[in-house]
């Protein structure tokens, strides 16, 4: 099975429901049949072998990045801009994304990057009480 196919395993069955009580949204981009349609073309493009990656870790996703397209550090314009990857998830750009893309540039773009490369966070799922990360 290829690196993207064991990504795309795992993202999709990630669940988690807080208690009210808690007053935090949780953010699973997985659950939007859009997102998924991204993400697998996203996998299938980069991750489309058994290769290791060295793995980068970071915070839980942003609203307007991760958190929305499912790929980590990854807002909706960069994904469509740098990726190649045409999306209807909006146009809002995430500060966050626009420094992770010009590290990928520097390192030869997201097709060499991603072959050596994965950057996901700790927590894959988004944290969001009233309109804060």
């Amino acid at each position: 099975m290829t690196f993207g196919k064991k990504a795309i395993s795992f993202f999709s069955s990630l669940d988690l429901n807080l208690p009210p009580s808690l007053h935090t949204e949780v953010l699973n981009p997985y659950r939007n049949p859009d997102v998924m349609h991204c993400a697998k073309q996203f996998f299938a493009k980069y991750f489309s072998d058994p290769r290791k990656r060295i793995f980068i870790f970071g915070i839980n996703p942003g609203r307007f990045g991760g958190g929305l397209t499912g790929i980590s550090f990854t807002d909706p314009v960069l994904l469509r801009e740098k990726c190649g990857i045409k999306n209807s998830l909006g146009n809002k750009k995430e500060l966050s994304s626009e420094f992770i893309y010009k590290v990928i540039d520097a390192l030869g773009g997201p097709k060499t990057f991603y072959r050596h490369f994965f950057i996901s966070a700790i927590c894959p799922l988004g944290f969001v009480k009233g309109s804060t990360n």
